[in-house]
């Protein structure tokens, strides 16, 4: 934006280079392909030059200071073609991730001298600090107007259109990645037996120096079996259906947070990380599910023409998207899950889950319920959908509610028929 004379924004200034593997930004700070397009942080400052531009840090902030450094040096190595040196500074203050008076006052300085010819006074006054209440432009402090998210849901149904079952299978197709088909290389971990069962625990790679986990029930028996697929559901539940003959492999796709990471935000770090190179984490999982299937349809006690697939919440998504590209799955049941992307549009809602779905324009041209539609007419059972808040959604066709404390061991046996 030309208007726009003079800069000096505070703290995020940085390269991800350091920004990748560490405090990786917000969703809004973080766009897909930002990475792949062969852009970064120090992009904007250079498409901002000649014009002014101060880099402001603080020495203890969780956005490394060497990551600024690197920012500043390439954009000042860019300001020398203009000759304009003089018009790039860095400046730090001490303290963590803010702006303290010290970084105030310099960009007070900076201000003043490129747009009122360096007259005026930078030090900052002291200022009697008026209540909350008597700030309020309204009796409710809040003005007539729409929301951000109804801007966006504007903005959505003015470009949504609708695609062919053909072009979504593509799309996913694309962001899952090649496949040969091939079972993946499996290593047994450590392997226990008991009267019904052997359980095995595995690790899978899914791809070229990229393992994933997986524990594997193997009924007794040289005969060829039905087999159920399971995304990181409970071990009990998987050996009671194993117990019933059934080869079961319970499946740990690739960047599920660790029990004592807190999920949304582990979600939302590994997602955006995924965005900003051109992949997509919701569709990688859905490969590492047809990496399992790979696996049951190569085994000599597995029935390839018998492979179902169970999966909850979101997982359920990564497992729509699955069956959706490749009928060898042929039926799944998925409990609890999210039944609209376009629902998570309609309202002002943090969602705790919508991270680990979303497909870069996917929601504009397909939803949820067009992965159904291509599943068919394969078995899809879809109990207690909700919404992104993880709370059921009562009164919607083609899904089922289960009864009061109703048990897991009823839809598995219905699955697997």
């Amino acid at each position: 934006d030309p208007r726009v004379k003079v800069a000096a924004p505070a703290c995020y200034i940085n390269t991800w280079h350091y920004l990748f593997p560490g405090p990786t930004g917000d969703s809004e700070q973080s766009f897909p392909g930002f990475l792949s397009s062969g852009l970064d942080v120090a992009d904007y400052i250079e498409l901002f030059a000649p014009k002014p531009w101060l880099v402001v840090s603080t020495t203890g902030d969780f956005f490394p200071i060497d990551g600024a450094r690197h920012a500043y040096q390439e954009a000042l190595d860019w300001y020398r073609i203009f000759n304009a040196e003089n018009k790039i500074r860095w400046t730090i203050g001490p303290g963590p991730h803010g702006t303290p008076l010290e970084v105030r006052e310099e960009i007070y300085e900076w201000m003043i001298r490129w747009l009122k010819d360096g007259k005026g006074d930078f030090r900052e006054e002291p200022i009697e600090t008026i209540p909350d209440f008597d700030l309020l432009a309204t009796e409710k402090g809040q003005v007539d107007g729409r929301e951000v998210y109804q801007v966006i849901l504007e903005g959505f149904r003015q470009r949504m259109s609708q695609g062919t079952a053909e072009q979504m299978q593509a799309e996913i197709r694309k962001w899952v990645g090649t496949r040969t088909g091939q079972p993946p290389a499996a290593q047994v971990v450590s392997e226990s037996s008991g009267e019904l069962l052997r359980t095995q625990q595995l690790a899978l790679e899914v791809e070229p120096g990229l393992e994933i986990s997986g524990t594997l029930y193997i009924p007794h028996g040289v005969n060829r079996k039905p087999a159920l697929l399971m995304v990181d559901m409970t071990p009990s539940l998987a050996a009671g259906v194993a117990e019933r003959g059934v080869v079961v492999l319970d499946l740990e796709p690739r960047g599920l947070p660790l029990p004592q990471t807190r999920e949304d935000q582990s979600a939302a770090k590994q997602n955006i990380r995924a965005w900003v190179i051109g992949k997509n984490l919701a569709c990688m999982r859905a490969g590492d599910i047809l990496r399992g299937v790979d696996l049951l349809a190569a085994r000599p006690d597995v029935d390839p023409g018998f492979i179902r697939a169970a999966a909850r919440d979101g997982r359920g998504v990564w497992l729509l998207l699955a069956a959706a590209i490749d009928p060898r799955l042929g039926g799944i049941w998925i409990d609890r899950t999210p039944h609209s992307l376009r629902a998570a549009l309609q309202a002002s809602l943090t969602t705790r889950e919508l991270h680990d779905a979303v497909i870069p324009g996917f929601a504009l041209h397909w939803d949820l319920n067009d992965l159904v539609k291509a599943i068919a007419p394969r078995k899809v059972l879809w109990t207690d959908p909700t919404n992104w808040m993880r709370g059921v959604v009562p009164h919607l066709e083609d899904f089922r509610y289960r009864t009061f404390g109703e048990p897991d061991d009823g839809f598995l046996i219905e699955l697997m028929k």
